[in-house]
């Protein structure tokens, strides 16, 4: 693994020199790769590329959502955790990676934290992507007890 890491930041050190200003396409064609990669549950590849892109120009967001989808995938609970967290340091709004929080917070076990995530998803979804009846049946279904938003 450590072999590949390295040989995948050369090869994207390479084509940075190269191409300095195509650091937006190769970004997007690290996540896209990825995002196969983890459909074909080939996580270990997927995270070789997404942590050699993690100091790119533009890797962000999509990149630490993406590790924590596979740190979830594989019961790596707590990086999936820092993962999230680390999405939400650039982006606190990001109703995805809020959401992302709470179900794992579900599998943690942790049904209130997970409430409280769900909740706070809720709240910052403008557009109402997520639906008070959604929010109502995660309550119901997990025999949950306090507020919802």
């Amino acid at each position: 693994d450590i072999l590949n890491n390295q040989r995948v930041n050369k090869v994207f050190s390479i084509v940075a020199h190269l191409f300095p200003i195509k650091w937006v396409i190769l970004i997007i064609t690290v996540l896209n790769l990825s995002e196969n990669l983890i459909d074909q549950n080939k996580y270990d590849d997927a995270k070789n590329y997404l942590e050699a892109s993690l100091g790119m120009q533009g890797a962000g967001v999509d990149t630490y959502l993406k590790l924590g989808t596979i740190n979830e995938n594989q019961g790596k609970y707590n990086l999936a955790e820092m993962n999230y967290k680390k999405a939400l340091e650039q982006e606190p709004n990001n109703i995805f990676v809020l959401q992302k929080m709470s179900n794992l917070q579900k599998l943690k076990g942790n049904l209130k934290d997970a409430l409280e995530w769900q909740n706070m998803a809720f709240a910052k979804d403008s557009i109402k992507t997520i639906s008070s009846y959604g929010l109502f049946n995660f309550v119901v279904d997990n025999n949950i007890t306090g507020s919802v938003a």
